[in-house]
This record gives structure tokens, C-alpha cells and sequence, in this order.
């Protein structure tokens, strides 16, 4: 448990949409830590995202493999920021 006043770390990948993402409508690129029970379509569907587009965003470091991504931050293609309870 953190205690008031302790110095933590949070590493916070930052990447900006590609011309081609930017062309689609794509805004925002949310970092998202994939979690053990998470799958592409869930996924998508909770960040209203194209999972061609999550799938394309992390391709060279997850490819169609997102179980290789579990507590692994991914970047998730948005076109409007939303928010999540």
C-alpha cells in the first residue's frame, strides 16, 4: 500500500497518430495495459476502437498475438477521447 507523500514511478508511452491513422480520423493514441483477460474485440469495444487499427498501432511488437502483450502497454487508435469508469 502507498502511503501519502511516497514517489512512485508510472512509465507513460506517448506516440502520436501516423498520417494514415490521422487520415482515418484517428486523433489519440491511449496507452492501455493489456491485461491477462483482455482480447482484441473486448478491447476495441471498450475504447470504441478498430481492432484493425489496435492490431496495426502494435503490429511490430505484438503482431496478431496480443496474449504476447499481457501487462505490456498497447496503443489504442482513437478518434475521440472518452471516458472510463
Amino acid at each position: 500500500m502507498l502511503t501519502v507523500g511516497t514517489k512512485i514511478v508510472i512509465p507513460l508511452f506517448c506516440n502520436c497518430p501516423s498520417n494514415y491513422q490521422f487520415a482515418k480520423g484517428i486523433e489519440f493514441l491511449i496507452t492501455y495495459v493489456w491485461q491477462s483477460n483482455d482480447n482484441l474485440a473486448l478491447v476495441a469495444a471498450k475504447f470504441s476502437a478498430s481492432p484493425h487499427d489496435i492490431t496495426t498501432a502494435n503490429g511490430k511488437n505484438f503482431g496478431q498475438n496480443f496474449t504476447a502483450a499481457t501487462n505490456f502497454p498497447v496503443f489504442i487508435p482513437v478518434k475521440n477521447l472518452l471516458s472510463l469508469s
